[in-house]
């Protein structure tokens, strides 16, 4: 695996400002460095991230598929945010097959509220109870709980 060096400074400066809304800025500051030649999966990602929030959500997914096939290492963040761009996009559907690439127990939970959303709600309560079953969690136990008393 290439490794890419982005100053660690420099990724946390951007992740405030996208943090704190100002996604221009932040764009403008990852296309500045793109043009330099500092690419990497992780500015990749923060593009992405900016890309959406701006409504170009086309182009949000080119970006987070470059860092992909880069290699990003937070598999878990770079699938999380396909899957809010997918739900931005109105693809419930897509959304939640890039979430099922991960099985990891609080991705089943964002899994779950996108299927309720989407009405699948008995399917939604297996994922939770899938969830809770590989790694009990106070946010699964809300959520099971939660479904518990809307049956009453």
């Amino acid at each position: 695996m290439t490794q890419y060096i982005v100053k660690v400074m420099d990724l946390a400066y951007l992740e405030d400002l996208i943090y704190y809304g100002k996604y221009d800025t932040a764009l403008s500051l990852i296309e500045r460095e793109l043009e330099k030649g500092e690419k990497s999966p992780e500015l990749l990602l923060l593009k992405g991230i900016c890309q959406r929030e701006r409504g170009e959500l086309n182009e949000a997914l080119n970006s987070f598929n470059e860092a992909e096939k880069m290699g990003m290492e937070n598999v878990k963040r770079l699938y999380h945010e396909i899957a809010m761009t997918y739900l931005k996009m109105g693809k419930g559907t897509e959304a939640i097959s890039t979430l099922k690439k991960i099985e990891y127990p609080e991705i089943m939970l964002e899994e779950s509220d996108i299927m309720e959303i989407m009405g699948n709600v008995e399917e939604a309560e297996e994922l939770v109870e899938r969830s809770i079953m590989a790694k009990p969690s106070p946010n699964g136990n809300l959520k099971k709980a939660f479904f518990m008393a809307r049956k009453g």
